[in-house]
């Protein structure tokens, strides 16, 4: 799924989704719900994957 077509299927704009993407926003838990419906799945889901992902350096 492209930023945009992530961003309409949520009501959002692109750069926002673009941002998010990059680090340089946090979304809001609306943000996050917006996100999880427009992704077919669920917030506890999407919060859970970060449990799993390894730790970034920097």
């Amino acid at each position: 799924m492209s930023q945009e077509d992530l961003a309409h299927a949520a009501g959002l704009h692109a750069t926002y989704i673009s941002r998010l993407e990059r680090g340089k926003r946090a979304p809001s838990i609306v943000v996050v719900e917006q996100l999880a419906k427009a992704l077919k799945t669920t917030m506890g889901a999407m919060l859970g994957a970060l449990d799993e992902a390894p730790a970034e350096d920097g």
